[in-house]
């Protein structure tokens, strides 16, 4: 976006806070306010003056335009420390701007202007802990004073804390207020959109409430981080509006649609004046970490749609990074299910190691939690089976009712969190034959004989190295007595590409046959359950994914069959 280059800076004193020598106290404080405003637009455009250049202009044609502005993804590579810092000459007026912020706020203490303004200085230098107390001083309208705080609560990580706060403001805010700030259309698809713009302001918070509990990022986390990201938003959007901002151009509704979808820039760069006009673009950055947590408006109308994949996080069209995790991605668990009469045991194990880049082999402090719900109030938390220094294994005790399983860790050392949130399909599928999941286990412990042992010796992925055994536990429903079934398992190829297969389809090579293994299994007495597990050698040299694929078959017709997808890579 384009702004003029002022060529004048003036920068306001802390002298120049109030008149000297009036009487006047409702003149006084208008003439405050006139200050600080000047100062606060003499400061925004030294701000401006001092940004670094940068040759990037913005990708041509521009990917999404919201009215005045060109948005484009951040370069995923990019790396934050490898930019300038900011010009001492800001960070020495942003210091003098504040001190006229604080002394006006003491005589003050009722302006919400100044109170916003204060705070917004305060967090952008890094003071959060003043920001707090000042927060905490304002005397405004009860419900900007409460919003200010929750603002300050969620940038210090205290989203409790701050979802109290908001919730606060929003009782007490007056109705235009209210319904703005909770008029999620900005953030929601083209599939949500279409019935919600219908709804007014009471009748969206019952839509407001599933988007915010199935948006937040973490359940293992107190508070919801992203409903709170989404009210700080607002109240910056408040605390902007009909200020001087970085870009040098007017506060409208395109900036607060960006502020609410992609939150405050985190720097700011300026391009090099162009053409005769001398004009320059100023472009703002936000992390390229943010992901995606709002979820499609197909899920808002039916959770199943979910579905049995885990949730992806890269939609485009608002992101988030939470204060805790420099990188959040989704977690490659592998997930079991194993019913019972009136209940499922669900089990997951991932890999918790720290990434390559953090250096070193110990996790440090790690969180793991695993969750299934069937709606809003309702949240089962599993527990630790046993855990090793590189993978953790969680047991979940489920109704049998379709709901959401939600796998998460927070890695504190790196700053990593990740989740594995889907639907599970949970039901009684009543008498009959049956087979549970298949589940992976580690090749060099000895064959379990029932659940509790296969759970301890759980893979943490389904990724194996070239060469390494596969070892595989599953249960077997309602077997009949003292006939022979018949069981097999095949392991086949799945990621044959598109030259391999026209290659086949000419004739000129013949499809990689599947490894097969046939056996015959019965059981002397009726058993409700009946375990099984096999170690496979496959083949050397094998690298790709594959399905494993179990069935087993009466010789009255009975048949059941699961299947898991497993990798094979060169480690």
């Amino acid at each position: 976006m384009l702004i003029s280059l002022l060529l004048t800076i003036t920068v306001a004193s802390p002298a120049a806070v109030g008149p000297q020598g009036s009487t006047d106290p409702q003149r006084d404080s208008l003439e405050v306010r006139q200050s600080l405003e000047q100062a606060q637009r003499d400061f925004e455009r030294l701000r401006r003056r001092s940004l670094p250049f940068t040759l990037a202009g913005g990708p041509s044609p521009c990917p999404e335009r919201v009215g005045r502005f060109c948005t484009w993804p951040e370069d995923p590579d990019d790396d934050p420390d490898e930019h300038p810092p900011e010009h001492e000459r800001t960070v020495a007026a942003r210091e003098n701007l504040i001190r006229q912020l604080e002394a006006a706020a003491a005589r003050l203490p009722g302006d919400g202007w100044i109170a916003g303004q204060l705070v917004r200085y305060l967090l952008e230098a890094g003071r959060s802990a003043e920001a707090a107390s000042a927060a905490e001083s304002c005397r405004a309208a009860s419900w900007w004073c409460n919003a200010v705080r929750g603002l300050v609560a969620h940038t210090l990580s205290d989203f409790s804390r701050a979802d109290s706060a908001f919730g606060r403001a929003l009782a007490q805010a007056p109705d235009d207020v209210r319904c703005g700030w909770t008029n999620l259309t900005v953030l929601l698809d083209a599939d949500a959109v279409r019935s919600y713009r219908d709804l007014d302001c009471d009748a969206r918070m019952a839509v407001n409430d599933r988007v915010w509990w199935l948006a937040d990022p973490l359940w293992l986390t107190p508070g919801n981080e992203r409903r709170t990201a989404h009210y700080a938003r607002a109240a910056y959007a408040r605390i902007f509006e009909g200020t001087a901002v970085p870009h040098g151009i007017p506060w409208r509704d395109d900036n607060t649609e960006l502020l609410l979808r992609f939150g405050v820039p985190e720097r700011w760069e300026q391009t090099r004046a162009r053409g005769a006009s001398g004009q320059r673009s100023v472009i703002g950055h936000r992390s390229s970490s943010g992901r995606s947590f709002v979820p499609p408006g197909r899920y808002l109308d039916s959770l199943p749609l979910i579905g049995a994949q885990p949730w992806p996080l890269d939609g485009r069209r608002e992101s988030f990074q939470p204060p805790y995790a420099r990188r959040f991605s989704e977690l490659d668990a592998q997930i079991a299910v194993f019913p019972r009469d009136d209940h499922a045991v669900v089990v997951t194990a991932f890999p918790i190691a720290p990434h390559p880049d953090a250096g070193g082999t110990n996790p440090g402090r790690v969180e793991t939690a695993a969750f299934f719900t069937v709606a809003q109030d309702s949240v089962l938390p599993g527990w630790s089976a046993a855990e090793d220094s590189s993978v953790a294994r969680l047991v979940l005790i489920t109704p049998l009712r379709p709901g959401i399983l939600s796998v998460e860790m927070l890695r504190t050392p790196d700053s990593v969190a990740a989740r594995s949130r889907h639907w599970l399909d949970l039901g009684s599928g009543g008498p009959g034959l049956a087979l549970s999941d298949l589940l992976l286990i580690r090749s060099d412990s000895v064959l379990p004989a029932v659940l509790e042992h296969a759970v301890s010796a759980m893979r943490g992925s389904a990724a194996f190295a070239r060469g390494e055994s596969v070892s595989v536990f599953w249960e077997v429903y309602d077997p009949p007595v003292r006939e022979p079934v018949s069981a097999t398992l095949v392991v086949e190829r799945r990621d044959r590409g598109f030259l391999r297969r026209a290659v086949e389809w000419l004739g000129l090579a013949g499809r990689e046959p599947p490894v097969k293994l046939e056996w015959t299994v019965s059981w002397p007495a009726r058993t409700a359950v009946a375990p099984g597990a096999i170690t496979l050698e496959l083949p050397p040299g094998q690298e790709g994914t594959f399905l494993l694929t179990l069935s087993i078959a009466t010789s009255s017709g009975s048949m059941a069959v699961s299947q898991r997808e497993i990798t094979i890579r060169d480690e």
